[in-house]
């Protein structure tokens, strides 16, 4: 059933219709909620596990900018699905993601610029990536 919730969400916020009839229509009016939000990061816990240890392994700085972005970009949509409930839209962007749970979790300010940065293009020093995924969500 939570599939059913989760593709009818996907279909009437997410997707655009180019071509054929709309499927969209087929679907009620789902919009962002709490369970579309755990749906979707169910599997937080495992993926910065697994990302931990790529950054923490890498031995190139290719392989270690790529696991720390895909990290960050985790992260604040995870923190956005603390409140994707509450915006009732959904935001493809993930630094958008983080400016919107900065609304309601403003003392977060310091650890979502971070996000950001592990988001660019510039590789940060290990020790640094792992520690604030520590002090975001302890493993």
């Amino acid at each position: 059933m939570s599939a059913l919730f989760t593709w009818g969400f996907l279909l009437k916020q997410c997707c655009t219709n180019v071509y054929g009839e709309d499927l969209s229509e087929c679907f009620g009016h789902y919009v962002p909620s709490w369970e579309i939000a755990k749906q979707w990061n169910m599997d937080i816990e495992q993926s910065a596990a697994i990302l931990r240890r790529e950054v923490a392994l890498a031995e190139d700085a290719q392989s270690q900018l790529g696991a720390q972005r895909q990290l960050a970009k985790k992260l604040l949509r995870a923190a956005y699905g603390l409140v994707l409930h509450k915006t009732k839209r959904w935001l493809d962007d993930p630094l958008e993601s983080g400016q919107a749970f900065l609304d309601y979790y403003p003392e977060r300010q310091q650890t979502i610029e971070r996000l950001g940065i592990l988001l660019g293009q510039r590789v940060i020093p290990k020790r640094s990536v792992v520690g604030l995924l520590d002090d975001f969500a302890p493993c």
